[in-house]
């Protein structure tokens, strides 16, 4: 397996885990039946399906190329890493 396709698997796990966060985040606010207005889930889930397609360009990309999809993909991954933090922290509050 080839660096590319190592990294294409990390951040596909990544990506599933944080699909199933989010998932939980919102079952558990339909459960509360909460209205969090400080909590922008979908803006979340926006973030979560940029990263997605930006996975699905580096898997596409040609050799040369990936390394471009990966900067701008661990950038988005670190942003929605870091609302998801966010918004578990609130969840849990």
């Amino acid at each position: 397996m080839d660096e590319k396709e190592r990294y294409y698997a990390q951040i596909e796990a990544q990506l599933t885990k944080f699909g199933q966060s989010f998932a939980e985040i919102k079952k558990k606010m339909e459960q509360r039946r909460a209205n969090l207005p400080e909590l922008d889930l979908d803006a979340l889930m926006d973030k979560h399906a940029k990263a997605k397609a930006k996975l699905e360009a580096l898997r596409q990309a040609d050799e040369p190329a990936w390394e471009s999809h990966k900067t701008d993909l661990d950038r988005l991954l670190a942003d929605v890493d870091d609302s998801l933090r966010k918004a578990l922290a609130y969840e849990v509050a």
